[in-house]
Protein backbone atom coordinates (compact mmCIF):
# COMPACT_ATOMS: atom_id res chain seq x y z
CA UNK A 1 0.00 0.00 0.00
CA UNK A 2 1.33 3.66 -1.00
CA UNK A 3 0.57 6.07 1.46
CA UNK A 4 0.81 9.85 -0.15
CA UNK A 5 -0.09 13.30 2.14
CA UNK A 6 -2.65 15.15 0.79
CA UNK A 7 -4.67 18.74 0.94
CA UNK A 8 -7.81 18.73 -0.89
CA UNK A 9 -11.36 20.61 -1.05
CA UNK A 10 -13.90 17.80 -0.46
CA UNK A 11 -17.74 18.06 -0.41
CA UNK A 12 -19.41 15.40 2.29
CA UNK A 13 -21.37 13.29 1.41
CA UNK A 14 -24.06 11.71 3.91
CA UNK A 15 -24.03 11.78 7.49
CA UNK A 16 -20.90 11.50 10.16
CA UNK A 17 -20.84 8.36 12.07
CA UNK A 18 -19.06 9.06 15.38
CA UNK A 19 -17.64 5.54 17.64
CA UNK A 20 -15.10 3.79 18.95
CA UNK A 21 -12.86 1.09 17.63
CA UNK A 22 -9.49 -0.65 18.82
CA UNK A 23 -7.23 -0.53 16.10
CA UNK A 24 -5.33 -3.49 15.23
CA UNK A 25 -2.07 -2.11 13.50
CA UNK A 26 -1.00 1.61 13.83
CA UNK A 27 -0.44 4.37 16.13
CA UNK A 28 -3.19 3.60 17.95
CA UNK A 29 -2.95 -0.05 18.54
CA UNK A 30 -4.56 -1.57 21.20
CA UNK A 31 -6.08 1.47 22.47
CA UNK A 32 -9.93 2.24 22.16
CA UNK A 33 -9.70 5.45 20.07
CA UNK A 34 -13.06 7.32 19.26
CA UNK A 35 -13.34 8.09 15.33
CA UNK A 36 -15.09 9.88 13.19
CA UNK A 37 -16.07 8.57 9.81
CA UNK A 38 -18.07 9.92 6.50
CA UNK A 39 -18.09 10.10 2.92
CA UNK A 40 -16.66 12.95 1.01
CA UNK A 41 -16.27 13.98 -2.83
CA UNK A 42 -14.28 15.70 -5.26
CA UNK A 43 -15.80 17.12 -8.11
CA UNK A 44 -13.24 16.83 -10.88
CA UNK A 45 -13.23 19.39 -14.22
CA UNK A 46 -11.90 19.21 -17.89
CA UNK A 47 -11.06 22.46 -19.03
CA UNK A 48 -11.87 22.45 -22.46
CA UNK A 49 -10.11 23.85 -25.69
CA UNK A 50 -13.12 26.69 -25.91
CA UNK A 51 -12.15 28.23 -22.25
CA UNK A 52 -15.64 26.22 -20.61
CA UNK A 53 -15.58 23.64 -18.20
CA UNK A 54 -16.31 20.24 -18.32
CA UNK A 55 -17.82 18.45 -15.67
CA UNK A 56 -15.89 15.16 -14.54
CA UNK A 57 -16.49 11.40 -12.67
CA UNK A 58 -15.99 12.80 -9.13
CA UNK A 59 -13.46 11.02 -7.12
CA UNK A 60 -14.93 9.59 -3.40
CA UNK A 61 -12.87 8.76 -0.17
CA UNK A 62 -13.45 7.73 2.50
CA UNK A 63 -12.56 9.63 5.51
CA UNK A 64 -11.41 9.00 8.85
CA UNK A 65 -10.53 11.45 11.89
CA UNK A 66 -8.80 9.92 14.95
CA UNK A 67 -8.68 11.40 18.79
CA UNK A 68 -12.40 12.97 17.57
CA UNK A 69 -15.24 13.84 19.43
CA UNK A 70 -18.94 13.03 19.07
CA UNK A 71 -19.74 17.25 18.99
CA UNK A 72 -17.27 17.52 16.07
CA UNK A 73 -19.14 14.57 14.62
CA UNK A 74 -22.54 16.67 14.86
CA UNK A 75 -21.38 19.39 12.73
CA UNK A 76 -20.02 17.14 9.59
CA UNK A 77 -23.30 17.68 7.66
CA UNK A 78 -24.14 16.37 4.40
CA UNK A 79 -23.25 19.22 1.44
CA UNK A 80 -20.14 20.86 3.67
CA UNK A 81 -17.14 21.85 1.99
CA UNK A 82 -14.19 20.77 3.76
CA UNK A 83 -10.21 21.10 3.70
CA UNK A 84 -8.75 18.10 4.79
CA UNK A 85 -4.54 17.36 5.58
CA UNK A 86 -3.92 14.10 6.27
CA UNK A 87 -2.75 11.03 4.11
CA UNK A 88 -4.29 9.12 1.76
CA UNK A 89 -4.43 4.99 0.27
CA UNK A 90 -6.29 2.74 -2.12
CA UNK A 91 -7.43 0.38 -0.84
CA UNK A 92 -8.67 -2.72 -3.28
CA UNK A 93 -12.07 -4.55 -2.22
CA UNK A 94 -14.03 -7.05 -4.26
CA UNK A 95 -18.04 -5.92 -4.57
CA UNK A 96 -21.20 -7.71 -3.55
CA UNK A 97 -21.29 -8.35 -7.24
CA UNK A 98 -17.58 -10.11 -7.20
CA UNK A 99 -16.09 -7.43 -9.60
CA UNK A 100 -12.97 -5.49 -8.20
CA UNK A 101 -13.52 -1.95 -6.92
CA UNK A 102 -10.69 0.26 -5.62
CA UNK A 103 -11.76 2.59 -1.93
CA UNK A 104 -10.03 5.29 -1.43
CA UNK A 105 -8.95 5.84 1.97
CA UNK A 106 -8.10 9.74 3.62
CA UNK A 107 -6.99 9.58 7.50
CA UNK A 108 -7.26 13.12 8.14
CA UNK A 109 -5.06 14.69 10.79
CA UNK A 110 -6.83 18.32 9.97
CA UNK A 111 -10.69 19.61 8.98
CA UNK A 112 -11.26 23.25 8.16
CA UNK A 113 -14.47 24.63 7.26
CA UNK A 114 -13.98 27.50 4.78
CA UNK A 115 -16.22 30.18 5.80
CA UNK A 116 -17.27 32.07 2.23
CA UNK A 117 -20.08 28.95 2.22
CA UNK A 118 -23.22 30.10 1.70
CA UNK A 119 -25.06 27.83 3.35
CA UNK A 120 -23.00 28.07 6.34
CA UNK A 121 -25.65 30.49 8.14
CA UNK A 122 -23.98 30.37 12.00
CA UNK A 123 -20.68 30.06 13.75
CA UNK A 124 -20.87 30.66 17.04
CA UNK A 125 -16.99 30.50 19.08
CA UNK A 126 -16.44 31.12 23.07
CA UNK A 127 -12.91 32.00 23.86
CA UNK A 128 -12.08 29.96 27.12
CA UNK A 129 -11.59 32.54 30.14
CA UNK A 130 -7.65 32.61 30.98
CA UNK A 131 -6.78 31.18 34.65
CA UNK A 132 -5.52 33.38 36.87
CA UNK A 133 -2.38 32.48 38.53
CA UNK A 134 -2.01 32.35 41.65
CA UNK A 135 0.63 34.77 43.59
Amino acid sequence: MEYKDISIKLIVTGTAEFKTITPASGVHTGKPTKIITFRAFKPNYLKKDDGTWQRQESTFYSVRYYDATERMAGLIKDGLTLFVVGTTYDRPYTGKDESEHIEHVLNAEKLMVPLEQEELKDLVFEKKEAKKSKK
